[in-house]
């Protein structure tokens, strides 16, 4: 062994002092010296070299498992839109739009047009393509449908698709608040739930899911899939731009992103923004049941709305409404001509989920389509043409896949929900990714005849209309395969965070805002009167634009700020919800046409 001499002794202490410094600073989440313009190159690149005031996309590398080096390593999509002062004064700032399915696009979307970036000089603000979401691997969608060649008599799912992860054949379409079946109809709801209980062990098995890791052990990619791996990927991206502390803007599902970052690093949070929050204590059946609320309380507000409205369209609403299920339900239905002629049926599981898809806009303009539909779908509707192009729109909405209506073209109703794969329609949903995250961070195991038990009682509090929002949701999650991994009960009695709701939300139903206030009581609930999914400033594209800037500017002060507003805070309307085209300054409607092209609302 050589001699140590005295300066060789220096340096060694030195390193002993100061490396292992860093090192904890990085592994216990304190501030590390890399920075949005110099990250750390082990976990962050950028594509391209980053420069103030511009955006860069990148790689952030992750392990499966957190605490497992050995487990594979995942490449997960990040956009950052950098602060034109370096660093930015107030650090990193995470958008997160929700879904499950939102990705790095959400602050490209939302930074500018809703004013996050505030004058472009305090926040470098970035969003994440989550693991299997929005192109980082492996998908959790399936891929590579295709149209089959007209000529049977009879077309299902797997002439489709052979991808495990789509729904078996004869399984009903089933989308986020909607469902082929009649949800007051018992053998219906236990034939769907029978058929997607089929899909479960495939699913899992999926080979593409099975991942290795360093010494050949495999890993099923579903079991490890969830929100609070999702934050633990986050503040890997906190440490590697060397951010000191985070702030998160949240809004749908990014409002459990957001809290249960703030719940899991607490020491680690800036500023929250949780805007149209999910509950706090998830549980599967907990998102079903608070889907049925949320859902018809939006659909109250819709009727009661057009009630108070001498201008609109339906004269009885609420009694028109009940009238239209009848039609739907009687005998003769409401239908409409496929390619080949022959009549195909409207389902009250259809009309309910694309009705929930247009209350979920929150501009108003669905809204007012929402009427449009409803009062073309009504038996004092006298033109057969307009009653049969409303069943047109609505079968348009739900029942399409690879850009092409099923039910005309095909005579069957398949749609993106049962291929597990998006297309390029507005009212595209593959399902997959929201079955899968709440199936992994919701307790919860259920038998058929269990969820068919408090089917029975939503369906007595809620009635049709939340029936149909529950099975919707119940049946993707009672049978999902993986064993769950549930996110800790939500919330940081220190954590000051905004939270924002909505009286008539129909996804997320305004008492899991209260209830997520109550898990963040340092805080505040702000209250928008309005409507639609979430409160966000669209750049005057609302009914209420005046309304909705005035109430984000209250949003937009705490982040630059750090001052909540007055808890309990009401953001009043100004101007009333329209129920006609001539009401709004904003374009959509249901086109009607007598022709085969297809019909859109």
């Amino acid at each position: 062994m050589a001699p140590t001499s005295s300066s060789n002794i220096l340096v060694s202490v030195v390193l002993f002092l100061v490396v292992p410094s860093v090192i904890s600073d990085h592994l216990r989440g304190t501030t590390a010296p890399f920075s949005a313009m110099r990250p750390d190159p082990s976990l962050l690149k950028w594509d391209r070299v980053p420069t103030p005031g511009n955006m860069s996309d990148g790689t952030l590398t992750v392990h499966l498992d957190p605490d497992d080096p050995e487990s594979p390593e995942m490449k997960l999509r990040v956009k950052m839109l950098f602060s034109k002062r370096q660093p930015a004064p107030m650090g990193p700032m995470l958008m997160h739009c929700g879904g499950p399915g939102s990705g790095t696009e959400c602050m490209e979307t939302h930074a500018r047009i809703s004013g996050f970036d505030l004058d472009g000089e305090s926040y470098d603000i970035w969003s994440i393509s989550q693991r299997g979401i929005a192109g980082s691997e492996p998908s959790m969608k399936c891929s590579g449908a295709k149209l089959p060649p007209l000529g049977k008599d009879k077309y299902d799912i797997s002439d489709f698709t052979d991808c495990p992860c789509a729904h078996a054949d004869g399984t009903p379409l089933t989308f986020d608040r909607g469902t082929e079946i009649d949800p007051d109809d018992e053998e219906q709801v236990v034939n769907l739930l029978n058929h997607m209980k089929l899909r479960s062990k495939r699913c899992y098995e999926w080979d593409k899911m099975q991942l290795k890791g360093a010494k050949g052990k495999t890993y099923n990619f579903w079991e490890w899939s969830g929100t609070q791996l999702l934050a633990y990927d986050i503040d890997t991206m906190r440490q590697a731009v060397g951010g000191e502390k985070l702030s998160i803007f949240g809004a749908s599902y990014g409002t459990m992103v957001g809290s249960v970052y703030a719940t899991v690093f607490p020491q680690n949070t800036q500023r929250v923004v949780l805007n149209g929050n999910v509950p706090p204590f998830p549980e599967k059946s907990t998102w079903a049941i608070g889907a049925a609320g949320g859902m018809q309380q939006a659909v109250a507000k819709l009727l009661y709305n057009c009630g108070r409205n001498s201008t609109c369209s339906m004269k009885e609403p609420e009694t028109e409404f009940s009238e239209i299920l009848s039609s739907i339900r009687s005998d003769k239905g409401l239908t409409a001509p496929t390619a080949s002629g022959k009549p195909f049926r409207l389902t009250v599981g259809l009309l309910v989920g694309v009705l929930a898809t247009l209350l979920g806009d929150n501009s108003g303009a669905g809204w007012v389509s929402a009427i449009d539909v409803l009062s073309g779908l009504s038996p004092r509707q006298l033109d057969e043409t307009k009653r049969t192009a409303a069943v047109v729109a609505v079968l348009n909405s739900a029942c399409h896949a690879l850009n092409n209506h099923t039910w005309y073209t095909y005579g069957t109703c398949i749609g993106t929900g049962q291929l597990a794969e998006d297309d390029d329609m507005p009212s595209t949903d593959a399902f997959i990714e929201m079955n899968a995250i709440f199936g992994q961070d919701s307790a919860g195991r259920w038998t058929v005849e269990d969820v068919v038990h408090q089917w029975r009682a939503i369906n007595a509090e809620y009635g049709t209309v939340g029936s149909v929002a529950y099975i919707a949701q119940m049946s993707a999650l009672f049978n999902w395969p993986t064993v769950p991994t549930p996110v800790a009960p939500m919330g940081n009695p220190t954590v000051p965070a905004l939270i924002v709701g909505n009286l008539y939300d129909p996804p997320t139903r305004y008492e899991w805002s209260q209830k997520m206030h109550e898990a963040f009581p340092s805080g505040s609930l702000m209250t928008w009167q309005g409507v639609g999914h979430c409160m966000l400033d669209t750049g005057g594209k609302s009914f209420d634009p005046q309304a909705i800037k005035k109430c984000f500017d209250k949003v937009l002060s705490y982040f630059k700020t750090g001052k909540l507003p007055p808890n309990g805070f009401v953001c009043r309307e100004t101007q009333p919800l329209p129920v006609l085209i001539q009401d709004r300054s904003f374009e959509s409607r249901v086109e009607y046409s007598t022709d085969k092209e297809p019909l859109t609302i």
